[in-house]
């Protein structure tokens, strides 16, 4: 067998088609693969980048599908089963320590054993750690105690209601019967209804960020609006792909740091606000958020500027309108880079210290030391280094700040239904967090919202308690202390360093207003 993708790819295909009457006739029962042609362990990628993880992942792999498999002969596969060869596979995807693998298995909301899989915890730390795992329901589903349960032990499963994607943009826009009838499941994140062989498409703008940098904010969102549907254009190998992507041209126009910009801007979060309500279905006690009426008009105003630069600009190219065109991402590396807070999502605290794992090969890690960033090996990962690095959220000293460990569970859940009724036609990934003593709200909200809500998960909020966490709360004075002992320039040190490396020119925008960026 070859040492490429598509090579590893057809291997695995032709073990798992040897199980299977239809896809072996002849009732072959042994496979012969050589993989005498996998570069050894550590060779360098030259194309991709890092290095060869060797035949054994691949070998492993293989074994570990078969050990699924041969035990069900004359049954069907469960969803469990199906989900554990994914997450097998995702397991060797990612065994190289450059490529990553993001998966989202949606299951049925009565399957508890799909439900309870990742409390077997030998096969979460061995492979169900590949996927982020949710249930799908519709806005009728009423029997949410299972899942708050599961949500409780092990932070899953998220909830996907695929009945809201397939029949609704925006929520203030109404009922559309069938508008986005083809929706089968989501992205890995959830925030992206698809079709089938239909890619996400996303764009991130940073309000918090645009605006500062003297930007029109239409006109940046307008702007981004035409760079994703020329991605729409792009060629696809796959037919079933090409086809569904020129009939929705589906977008996805992100934004990133939605709390530091509302605050900066507005001076107040979303919600002001609540009043008691009945659920006008079952007639239960609920409260009922109240949104500034000025966010929203703002929101709404960039929702609409969105649709008009997708149906001017789909007018020029002479293609159909997007299906869907906005959304909000999770958009946790991407905005660390752009200094704001993730997606919708709070900032995790005022103050932290945010750990970022690296092989202890990594050449930039001698620069990270020299300019003062705190570092030690990792404690759960061999050959791997933690780096510490301090950080401020955007508006931590004012009044009306909020953390992931201050702000309620309800005020998230009214925040992401703000989002899903007044700016996203797609859905709005969110991951809420809560309290130990708010456990018992988790049931109640995910049916408050059932009508609203397309999808969404929950975990606990666990502060410092962990050992070396990816964040840990810090309060100013120690974040003062830390910041004080970062010296020098990080890419310079580096460069210092690796003088052998060849260094990146950025192109200024100046340079690209002929409509192409030259190459230096």
């Amino acid at each position: 067998m070859p040492d490429t993708r598509e090579g590893w790819v057809l291997a695995n295909a032709r073990l798992i088609d040897m199980h299977f009457n239809a896809t072996n006739p002849e009732g072959k029962k042994k496979l012969v693969l050589d993989i005498s042609n996998i570069r050894p362990y550590g060779t360098k990628i030259h194309g991709f980048g890092g290095t060869a993880s060797g035949p054994m992942p691949l070998v492993e792999m293989f074994f570990d599908i078969n050990k699924v498999i041969n035990p069900k002969a004359g049954e069907k596969l469960t969803a469990v089963d199906a989900t554990d060869i994914c997450n097998l596979i995702g397991k060797t995807v990612v065994a190289g320590n450059v490529r990553r693998s993001a998966e989202l298995a949606l299951g049925s909301n009565d399957d508890q054993d799909f439900i309870k899989m990742k409390q077997d915890k030998d096969k979460l730390y061995h492979h169900r750690w590949a996927s982020n795992n949710s249930v799908a329901i519709d806005s009728k589903f009423d029997n949410y105690g299972p899942i708050a349960d599961g949500i409780l032990h092990n932070g899953e499963p998220g909830v996907v209601n695929l009945e809201l994607s397939r029949n609704y943009g925006r929520i203030v826009d109404g009922y559309q019967a069938g508008i986005d009838d083809n929706v089968e499941g989501t992205n890995p994140c959830g925030e992206i209804s698809l079709s089938n062989g239909e890619p996400c498409n996303l764009f991130e703008v940073f309000p918090y960020v645009a605006e500062k940098q003297g930007w029109d904010l239409k006109e940046a969102f307008a702007l981004a609006v035409r760079f994703a549907k020329r991605v729409t254009f792009s060629h696809y190998d796959w037919e079933i792909s090409r086809k569904i992507i020129q009939k929705n041209r589906r977008i996805g126009i992100s934004m990133s740091g939605i709390q530091d910009w509302i605050l900066s801007r507005f001076g107040h979060r979303v919600v002001t606000g609540w009043e008691d309500a009945k659920d006008p279905e079952t007639g239960a006690a609920i409260k009922k958020p109240i949104y500034d009426p000025e966010i929203v008009k703002t929101f709404d105003g960039l929702y609409k500027a969105v649709v008009k630069a997708d149906k001017d600009y789909s007018d020029v190219l002479g293609c159909n309108t997007s299906i869907k065109h906005t959304t909000v991402k999770p958009s946790g590396t991407v905005a660390k880079l752009a200094g704001v807070s993730e997606g919708m999502h709070f900032h995790y605290a005022g103050y932290m210290i945010q750990r970022i794992r690296f092989q202890a090969s990594d050449p930039l890690l001698p620069a990270l030391k020299e300019c003062g960033y705190y570092t030690e090996p990792d404690i759960y990962t061999k050959n791997t280094i933690c780096v510490e690095f301090p950080l401020r959220a955007a508006n931590a000293d004012s009044k009306q700040f909020a953390s992931a460990g201050t702000v309620s569970i309800g005020e998230q859940f009214a925040t992401q239904a703000f989002l899903q009724t007044y700016w996203s036609d797609n859905a709005v990934s969110c991951t809420v967090t809560f309290q130990d003593g708010e456990s018992k709200q988790i049931a109640p909200l995910l049916h408050q919202y059932r009508h609203i809500i397309k999808s969404t998960s929950l975990l606990p909020y666990y502060g410092g308690s962990l050992k070396q966490a990816p964040k840990e709360p810090i309060n100013k004075e120690k974040y003062e202390e830390r910041a004080a002992q970062i010296k020098g320039d990080v890419e310079a040190v580096f460069m210092k360093q690796n003088d052998d490396e060849k260094d990146l020119e950025l192109v200024g925008q100046t340079d690209c207003e002929g409509g192409a960026c030259p190459i230096k």
